[in-house]
Formats: structure tokens, sequence, C-alpha cells
């Protein structure tokens, strides 16, 4: 039989394949096609801030200002207590004119703070956007030939420092940015990816913005760095991407659910309920089940043909099974009239236990049906019991009705009857265990019966249930040589031989049919 694939999975694998490869391809166009566009959104914000903080600065003291952070960059506070705020608020107060001049003739501590405080200025006009967008740093840059290069980072606010970084002195790589701030003018922001290095071993991918501040008459000329992650932006623009590519996943997915919604209403329905429909027949075999089952689908299309047919053919199954069942129901009950007649005549023998093979198929059939035992199986040791002793056809009825005890030669032909019963029903291959109850049905479960010395489950267990039946009905019944066994005494004789004569589990069973029989009705 095929392993069970459902074709709505296979389909809907299929369909996801598909738009998954689509969306591959999409998203390679929706990245390098967005990340010029979402670049160009970044240098508009780097734009406005610079332009923000080439507005706010006061640019007559700038010059002087810048002057004294190059110079003293290592004496920078990372923060201002509010003392340090006050003192410097209070000597401001009184200064009618800041410019150039005027913070020379600051005090010491008084320059240290105010230079603080204008650095503190600038990153108080793009503290939202360092943290909502992600900035790396603000950095004031001398990029004059003089100093080769070096960017004087006066502050960085970024959460990867632990603390702000006044003065460090940063190795550019690349030349070019240099001579393109140089050359701009003072109202004119730069964009560009840069490299910058703290360590030669570990260069740092950043993308600039930048805007000329002003350029004193020595050469310097100084600008505003807003410093961008460019392995940051970068995943911001994967995020980005992702989420587009998954919004066009999700719309997709919404079109493959519906196509497969329409497939399963059309065709896979259909498809199931047919299958479940010939499965249910298999079981029960109700043909007028399965067509009003299949009389549910009303495709009109080859699922509606094909569940006609099926439903159709069902029927004429069905009409086939129950002539065939007719049949064997005359041949079931033909078996049996013949199986009673030859145990009256097995019976007849000995007239003391007339009755003896139909009273043990009685009690075996009981037995089995109390083991929890299938009706067939039931139907079938009830048969095993009509036939057990069928090999005392053979054995001379003068030594069946003995009333004196048998020698020992005797005792041997009446144990023949095993075999003799076995050799009369071994020709009845489809019913093999008729032979074996014959022949082993006084088997002990210790392995000291007759005739092969089987033991335990070497015994099959409808013969084992026959022994304890064949058991019961020889104390109860009548004999040549005794009246029946009282019911306690075949209690008790059943008890002392579990696990030696009977198997356990049917010796149990009986002594709960014997307790159940209060009036001893069993045994008549």
């Amino acid at each position: 039989m095929k392993k069970n694939k459902h074709l709505l999975v296979q389909i809907g694998i299929r369909v996801t394949v598909f738009f998954l490869l689509i969306c591959t391809l999409l998203g390679s166009v929706i990245f390098w096609g967005c990340g010029r566009l979402y670049l160009t959104g970044k240098e508009e914000m780097l734009d406005k801030e610079l332009i923000h903080i080439q507005n706010d600065i006061t640019p007559a003291v700038f010059p002087a200002l810048f002057e004294y952070w190059r110079e003293n960059c290592d004496s920078l506070p990372a923060e201002l207590n509010e003392e340090q705020w006050e003192m410097v608020y209070d000597y401001i107060a009184d200064v009618e004119t800041i410019n150039d001049e005027a913070f020379r003739e600051f005090p010491d501590d008084v320059k240290l703070y105010y230079s603080k405080m204008c650095y503190d200025s600038m990153v108080s006009t793009v503290s939202y956007d360092i943290s909502t967008f992600q900035l790396y740093g603000l950095s004031v840059v001398d990029v004059s030939e003089e100093y080769g290069g070096f960017i004087y980072t006066m502050g960085i606010e970024n959460p990867e420092l632990s603390e702000n970084a006044f003065g460090e002195q940063y190795p550019y790589v690349d030349d070019t940015m240099m001579e393109s701030i140089r050359s701009c003018e003072l109202n004119e922001t730069q964009y560009g990816q840069y490299y910058f290095t703290k360590d030669p071993s570990n260069v740092e991918n950043i993308y600039v913005g930048c805007i000329p501040l002003f350029q004193n008459e020595d050469g310097t000329q100084v600008a505003v760095f807003l410093e961008y992650n460019w392995t940051e932006f970068r995943k911001q623009l994967v995020r980005n991407t992702l989420v587009l590519i998954g919004t066009c996943l999700l719309d997709m997915l919404i079109a493959g659910t519906a196509l497969l919604l329409y497939l399963r209403r059309v065709a896979i329905n259909p498809v199931v309920q047919i299958q479940k429909s010939v499965r249910e027949f298999m079981t029960t075999r109700d043909s007028k089940q399965v067509v009003s089952e299949l009389q549910t689908i009303r495709a009109k299309n080859e699922f509606g043909v094909l569940s006609d047919d099926v439903a159709q053919l069902s029927t004429e199954i069905s009409n086939y099974i129950t002539e065939l069942e007719q049949s064997k129901e005359t041949i079931r009950v033909l078996t049996t009239e013949v199986m009673d007649a030859l145990a009256h005549t097995i019976d007849a023998k000995d007239s003391y236990t007339n009755g003896h093979s139909h009273r043990v198929a009685i009690y075996s059939r009981m037995l089995a049906r109390n083991l929890g035992l299938s009706a067939k199986e039931q139907n079938k040791v009830y048969c095993m019991g009509l036939l057990h002793d069928i090999g005392k056809i053979g054995v001379p009825g003068s030594i069946i009705n003995k009333t004196t005890r048998l020698t020992d030669e005797e005792y041997e032909i009446i144990k023949s009857h095993s075999v003799l019963g076995y050799e009369i029903l071994d020709e009845i291959q489809s019913f093999p265990e008729l032979a074996q109850a014959a022949r082993w049905h006084h088997e002990l479960y210790d392995g000291s019966g007759y005739p092969d010395k089987k033991s335990g489950e070497e015994i099959p267990l409808l013969v084992r249930i026959i022994a304890v039946a064949d058991s019961y009905d020889a104390m109860t019944s009548n004999r040549s040589y005794r009246k029946y066994l009282p019911q306690d005494v075949v209690r008790a004789e059943i008890e002392k031989n579990i696990g030696k004569q009977f198997d356990p589990e049917v010796a149990a069973c009986m002594l709960k049919i014997i307790d159940a029989d209060k009036n001893y009705a069993l045994h008549e």
C-alpha cells in the first residue's frame, strides 16, 4: 500500500518554493534599488542637523574655542556638575559680548567649563537624532593640511563607548575627504563613506556628513562631522528590506492561501471524500452509506464523475459480498450441524458422559468471552470443544465404559485418542486449530501431560481454555466409576492445580465463573 501523501500539502510545498524564489529575486531588486533611496533619506537627515549646528554656534568665539580645545583636549571634563554650570553662567552673565578676545580673558576654569558647555550645546542639538537614528558620533575636526589629515575628535556621543572621548586622534585612511572639505564653501555639506582607525588592524567603516565652520588666517580649517556607522546602516537597510520582502511574502501567502482554498474546494475535498468513503466501505461494507456520502460531492467535473463511478462500484461489490456471505452462512450452518452430529456420535459411546463434548464447547466459549476474546475466537473455540475428543471413535466402548480401574494397557489405549483425533482432523487445513485441540487438550501447563510434553505458552491459548473446560466437566459430571463432585471440591481442585495442570489466567477466569454459579447449575 502506498504511503499517504496529502495532495494539498504537496501543492502547498511547491507553491511555497515558487513564492520563495520570487521573494529572493524581488528582495535583491528591493535591496539594491532602495539602498540609494534610503541613503538619500539619511543624507537629508544629516544635512538638516549640520545646518542646525552651524546656525546655533557662536562664530565670534569659535576660533579661540577650537584653539583651546586642541591645546587642552586632555583636560576637558566628561561631565559638568551643577556648581560648575552655575560658575560659568554667573561669569558670562557679566560679559557684554562673548568673542575670541573675551574668551581668552576668561579664567582657566571658566574656559574649561565653557568649552565643555559649547560642545554639549552642539550635542543637544542632535541629541534626539543620536538615539533615534543611531548616529555614531559628533566631532569637531581640524582638516587643515598642517595636521596631516588627523581628525581631532572633541567628543563622541556613542552608546558603545563607556564615556565621551575628548581629543583622541583617529588616523584618517583616505585623504579624499580632507581635500573635499578644504575646497567646499562654508555652507556646503559633504557626504561620503570613509574609513577611520584607532587600530591599524581594525578599520571602521563610517558614513560621514560634514559641514565647514570656519577657516583662520593661519590656515586652520574646522568642520563638524556627524558620523553614521556604515555597518549599522547596512544592518538597518537589511532589516527594512526584510520588512518589504516580508510584506511581499505576506501578500503572496494570502494569494497562495486563497488559491489553495479554491483547490481544496474544487479538487482536494472531493478526492478526500472519495478516499474516505472507499476506506469506510472497506471496513463496514455498507454501500448505502458510501452512496449517501458521495452524493454530497456536487462537483461538475472529473471528480463528480469519479464519485458516481465509485458509488456504483461499491453497490455492486456490496451485492456480491451479500451473496457470498449468504453462501458462507449456509456452509457455516451445515458445518456446525456436521460438527454437532460428530459430537453426538463421540459422546454416544459413553452413556455416563453423554453431552460431554457439547458442555466442553459451551464452557470453552464462556471462558473465551470472559477472557475478552473476539466473537470469532469464541466461535472457533466452541467448534474445537465439540471435536476435541473425536479420537475416542477409535477407542473400544468396553474400555470407555469400564467401571473398574483401567489396566496400564487400557490406559495407553485411552491416551491414544488424542493422537488419533489429530490424525482425523489434520486434513482440515482451513481450520488447523481443530487438530491442535484434539492432540493437545491433555497437555499440562507444567509440561507433564501427553502426548508431546508441551508446557506453558507452547500450548495455544484456545487449547489451554479447552483443557480447563474439559477438566471442569470431568469433575462436574457423572462417570462410570463415580458421581459428580461437589462444587467446593471442584473449585479447590482447580485452584490447587493453577500453574501445574492449568494456565493461571484461564484457571482464574474459571474460578470467577464457579463463584458466580451460586446454585451449581453448570454441572447439569
